[in-house]
């Protein structure tokens, strides 16, 4: 997959989950380099990635792969990038 269409999608998220966008897609390229990524965003206050496998048998360890970026992003703060706490846009605690 090309680094552009990473960068695309990057586009689509808050600055602060791009490392954990990051991590996700190199993780699945070892598992699929010929995955596709059909979304990326922020939905409920956690990161949502949707793709598409090139071969099923991909499926259930790319499917664990994001399953822990979305549980990752939820500690994540979406502006800095801090496990400290979550903040919101106009830096409010979260929790």
């Amino acid at each position: 997959m090309m680094n552009l269409e990473l960068d695309h999608f990057l586009n689509e998220v808050p600055s602060g989950w791009h490392h954990l966008v990051k991590s996700a897609h190199n993780r699945i390229l070892e598992v699929d380099p010929e995955y596709r990524i059909r979304q990326i965003k922020e939905k409920f206050g956690t990161l949502r990635y949707y793709y598409e496998p090139s071969r099923s048998t991909a499926t259930i360890e790319i499917d664990r792969i994001i399953k822990v970026a979305e549980i990752v992003s939820s500690v994540v703060c979406q502006d800095c990038g801090s496990l400290d706490g979550k903040m919101t846009k106009d830096n409010h605690l979260l929790g």
